[in-house]
């Protein structure tokens, strides 16, 4: 597939750039606008420097991101705990987009690695800003419900790191086969 060009790119970024905004201005209406650091809000705005810079890491990140907060975001949904309507365009829009970056922008190697390091300095940022009781990214202690199945709120952090990476070198190994089987043999 040819390289995006910078006007695709921009266009991309701004369809981003109006879903973020969007999943802000609900959450400045009907919650607490520190919602906006959960890792899959902040994925959309690595997703989207990914396409603005043309920084295929960045996406990359995003995705591995937003793929592995899917699934406990839906558990959220799932335990009947409120959720705005544009957290359903926020996750599955920026898993799309996230996707059809990586098929466009490229697979960078080691990405596995770093999307949970990358998420160490948002967890920081989470406890530095946000009160306990939101428990942001889970970044105050274990999930509700959880407490009994992990020994500690590290332990937990660790198993989250841990998964992170494990999502991401998954994503990363599809992604490269993906590319490799989409890819004619002229072009590989």
């Amino acid at each position: 597939m040819p390289p995006l060009s910078p006007r695709a790119r921009a266009a991309v970024t701004a369809l981003l750039a109006v879903i973020y905004a969007l999943h802000a201005v609900t959450h400045a209406l009907d919650d607490d606008p520190l919602h906006l650091l959960w890792a899959c809000n902040v994925s959309l705005l690595l997703i989207a420097a990914g396409f603005a810079l043309n920084q295929p890491r960045l996406n990359a990140i995003g995705f591995t991101w937003i793929v592995y907060g899917t699934p406990i975001w839906l558990v959220d949904v799932a335990a009947g705990n409120p959720q705005l309507w544009t957290s359903w365009i926020t996750h599955f829009g920026g898993i799309a987009i996230a996707a059809w970056g990586m098929k466009t922008l490229g697979v960078p190697r080691g990405t596995w690695w770093l999307a949970p390091a990358a998420f160490l300095p948002l967890l920081a940022l989470t406890r530095l800003v946000s009160p306990p009781a939101l428990n942001i990214n889970l970044a105050f202690r274990v999930y509700d419900g959880f407490e009994d199945l992990v020994p500690s709120h590290a332990a937990y952090i660790a198993i989250l790191l841990a998964g992170c990476a494990l999502t991401g070198l998954a994503l990363e190994t599809a992604a490269r086969w993906l590319v490799r089987k989409t890819t004619p043999a002229a072009e590989a």
